[in-house]
């Protein structure tokens, strides 16, 4: 079985990719860029002693390199797992294609692969697990509350006024994790009414892990305090845990657990915030994303008339 993962050089990622390898899966091991992926691919090598690594270079921040790297896909996807993430604390970025970087990355980028995944291999990909987080309900520790009207203002966003970039980047942070949220629950629903119910699609929050790399643009004592301090909290904060009891706990929801359109808190099955079950804001994601990828997405009943035809 071929178990694709984003942001597989680090953190989360890296780990999941090094259980799965240990269990005798195929792990194509997505990363940012060339030199990332041949990296991850010898240490994979090196700790697993497993040749079933398949490195796949391509920036999820940029729609053209989404569309190559899978149209470079040599091997079916039989699982998707959507991983990769970021978040910054500066002046606004953008994206290759003119979207704020955190919603095209961590929202837009993993939209377009999973449409295009499913087009290319609708017979055999069968288990999408995006991976989101607490943070999308807002006034959780140090993310402030959601603040937006329409997910346009996420992708454009007006900075006039903006004076405190470290709260700008965590709101950011919380849109794009509840965006990845609506999107695992509209996608579910979608299919369901396609008829396409062996296709399971899941969210996971994996708690907040100290080694993993998102707080790299933070500042230095925060650094710090993810390094040194915080991992040592895990006994006494349930909601800190390690990387590897997290991959653990990833991989059981993605290729054990058989519903389907749940939100998981490590293995257990959650509620999410009530907004991410509104089917009027999934439509307005949907239809929102399929317009910044230029509607150069190919339809789901594509993926039904594949399977069932």
């Amino acid at each position: 079985m071929n178990v694709l993962i984003t942001g597989s050089n680090s953190g989360l990622g890296f780990e999941t990719a090094k259980q799965l390898l240990a269990a005798g899966y195929t792990v194509i091991a997505a990363c940012r860029n060339e030199a990332k992926a041949a990296d991850t691919q010898k240490r994979l090598q090196e700790l697993t002693g497993s040749d079933q690594i398949i490195p796949l270079a391509f920036d999820l921040g940029v729609l053209a390199e989404i569309r190559g790297a899978v149209d470079r896909l040599e091997v079916p996807v039989d699982v998707l797992i959507c991983n990769a993430g970021l978040s910054y604390s500066e002046p606004t970025r953008y994206s290759k294609d003119g979207y704020e970087e955190t919603f095209a990355v961590n929202h837009l980028g993993h939209f377009l692969l999973t449409r295009l995944l499913l087009a290319k291999y609708p017979e055999r990909l069968h288990r999408i697990t995006v991976v989101s987080s607490e943070a999308h309900r807002g006034n959780i520790g140090p993310f402030p509350e959601a603040k937006f009207e329409t997910f346009r203002e996420m992708a454009f966003p007006d900075d006039t006024g903006v004076d405190n970039w470290k709260e700008m980047g965590a709101r950011r942070y919380v849109h794009s994790k509840l965006c990845n949220l609506i999107f695992a629950q509209e996608l579910h629903r979608r299919l369901t009414q396609l008829g396409l119910d062996h296709i399971h699609v899941n969210a996971f929050n994996p708690g907040f892990i100290p080694e993993t790399g998102l707080g790299r643009y933070t500042s230095d004592w925060n650094k710090f305090m993810m390094k040194y301090i915080l991992p040592n909290m895990k006994l006494f904060i349930p909601a800190i845990r390690s990387v590897k009891q997290s991959a653990h706990d990833l991989i059981e929801v993605t290729l054990v657990h058989e519903d389907s359109g749940q939100y998981f808190d490590g293995n257990k099955s959650i509620f999410a915030d009530d907004c991410c079950y509104d089917d009027k804001r999934g439509d307005e994601l949907w239809d929102l994303s399929e317009e910044l990828c230029n509607y150069e997405v190919p339809a789901l009943d594509l993926v039904r008339e594949a399977t069932m035809g």
